[in-house]
C-alpha cells in the first residue's frame, strides 16, 4: 500500500509540473523587457510574450506615456501594423489594442506571426496631446522542437511508471488473496 501512495504522489506532482508548463500567455506581469521609443509628444515602450518571440501566437504589451509630464496616458486610441520579413508574409492590422483591466496603463493584443525573420511592428497613438507613430523591429524566429518532445518523452516514461506499478500491486494484491 506504501507503493501506491508514493506513486499517487510522483503523479499528483507529474501532473501539476505539467500544468505549469502549459499555462497560457498573461500580460503585464509576465513581460520581462520593454523597448522604448519617443514618438511625437510620447515615449513608446512595447514588450512581447514570449520575450524571444517564435512562429505562431504572440501577445504584444504596450505602455503609452506623455514625454511632457511623464504621466501615462490612459485613454489612446493605441493600433499596430505588422509587416513580416518577405513578401509572402501575413500582414497584421491594423489591430486595435485594448487597455488592461487591471492596469490600465498596459494596451494589450494578440496576434500570430506566420515567418520567421526580422518583423517591424508600428505602434499609432491617438490622444490628447496628438497623434504619433513608433515602429519597433521584432526579430522572429522559429520554434524549438525540442521542448515538446521532452514533455511528451517524461509523458511516456510517467505512463510506463505507472503502469508497471499497477501492475505490481494488483500482483500483490492476488498474491495475498491467494
Amino acid at each position: 500500500m506504501p507503493t501506491l501512495y508514493r506513486y499517487a504522489s510522483l503523479l499528483t506532482v507529474a501532473v501539476v509540473m505539467l500544468i505549469a508548463a502549459a499555462q497560457p500567455a498573461q500580460a503585464n506581469g509576465r513581460v520581462l523587457r520593454f523597448d522604448r521609443q519617443a514618438a511625437g509628444p510620447y515615449d513608446v515602450s512595447l514588450g512581447t510574450i514570449p520575450d524571444t518571440p517564435i512562429v505562431g501566437n504572440l501577445h504584444l504589451t504596450m505602455r503609452v506615456m506623455d514625454a511632457a509630464t511623464d504621466t501615462y496616458i490612459l485613454d489612446a486610441r493605441v493600433t499596430v501594423i505588422g509587416v513580416g520579413p518577405s513578401d509572402e508574409s501575413t500582414g497584421i492590422g491594423p489591430i486595435a489594442a485594448v487597455a488592461n483591466f487591471r492596469d490600465p496603463t498596459f494596451y494589450d493584443l494578440n496576434t500570430a506571426v506566420d515567418e520567421a525573420g526580422p518583423w517591424t511592428f508600428t505602434v499609432r497613438i491617438e490622444a490628447g496631446p496628438g497623434e504619433a507613430q513608433a515602429a519597433f523591429s521584432i526579430e522572429v524566429s522559429e520554434a524549438n522542437p525540442l521542448g515538446g518532445i521532452a514533455v511528451l518523452g517524461g509523458l511516456l516514461v510517467l505512463v510506463t511508471i505507472l503502469g508497471l506499478s499497477a501492475r505490481s500491486y494488483i500482483r500483490q494484491r492476488r498474491g495475498r488473496s491467494a
